[in-house]
């Protein structure tokens, strides 16, 4: 009997534990968070793609000045990148708590992952621009 009371109460602790992480995946502040995170994560792609036609354009250019910009322009993009990547190496799902602790997680992070989409989309944007104006 004793055994199934400890059995019983290991199941109910592990049954809030999950379900708590569950309730704050269904947070509306938290699917906003993850909203601009996909949207971000999708342009992933496009940085790699115009660092590689970045580089490609610095490697033929004979003008010091114009190498100079690419370069800069390619540490934009990497920083834009190691942004994602460190933004999501920090982020963790809590496991629940008080509601105003709650809020203010997410908001910090909105914050956060706001600007790492930012600094994705200039970066990218930047590069398209110079790319344009060096055909």
């Amino acid at each position: 009997m004793k055994k199934n009371l400890i059995l019983g109460l290991m199941s109910l602790v592990v049954f809030l534990f999950t379900s708590c992480k569950t309730e704050v995946t269904k947070r509306a502040d938290f699917k906003e968070v993850m909203q601009v995170h996909d949207e971000a994560m999708a342009r992933m792609g496009e940085i790699h793609d115009m660092k590689k036609q970045v580089e490609s354009w610095a490697e033929t250019a004979s003008d010091s000045t114009f190498i100079t910009v690419s370069y800069d322009i390619i540490k934009k993009l990497e920083m834009a990148d190691e942004g994602m990547m460190s933004w999501m190496a920090e982020f963790k799902i809590p496991d629940g708590g008080p509601e105003n602790e709650m809020k203010s997680y997410f908001a910090a992070e909105q914050i956060k992952v706001d600007k790492v989409s930012e600094d994705i989309d200039r970066a990218i944007n930047n590069a398209l621009k110079f790319l344009e104006d060096h055909k």
